[in-house]
């Protein structure tokens, strides 16, 4: 409950607040004034966080018992040290490989062409290439699901 109201919020508030700082450091017009921070922090506090306490609490108590579909052991298994490749390190790192090289080269010679002040006019083979991305995307998530399912780690936690 802690972790849902303050990880999350509190990382990008104090990103917001850093690159405010530094907006108003250079006297920048986009900088937010402080009192406005200062208030969307104290909205934040004052209405979301009861609001997570209250959702989490009624959340918890509102299911009652567990009826699980189908019988569920109480001695849990002994589970086989993983390979290797089945290790979450590694399925993230393979995972990213294939995503990152099927957007680089196209991402390459667009900003290619932005920094050297030229006209870029192939926006449907950029609209392809995304196709392409969210297609790599989701089939590599599916693959990387399936083995870790595979794997049969209910912990997946190495």
């Amino acid at each position: 409950m802690v972790m849902t109201a303050a990880l999350f919020p509190g990382l990008c508030a104090a990103i917001t607040l850093s690159l405010n700082f530094v907006a108003i450091g250079y006297s920048s017009l986009a900088a937010i004034p402080f009192g406005s921070m200062v208030a969307i922090s104290l909205i934040y506090i004052f209405i979301c966080c009861p609001l997570v306490l209250a959702g989490t609490v009624f959340g918890r108590n509102w299911s009652g018992t567990p009826d699980f579909p189908c019988r569920v052991n109480t001695i849990p298994r002994h589970i086989p040290e993983s390979k290797w490749y089945l290790k979450p390190w590694v399925m993230v790192s393979l995972g990213g490989v294939l995503p990152f090289g099927s957007i680089f080269i196209e991402m390459y010679f667009i900003f290619t062409s932005f920094w050297n002040y030229k006209f870029y006019y192939v926006y449907d083979l950029m609209l392809v290439v995304f196709l392409m991305l969210l297609t790599v995307i989701s089939c590599v998530s599916i693959v990387i699901t399936y083995f870790q399912l595979n794997a049969e780690d209910y912990r997946c936690a190495d």
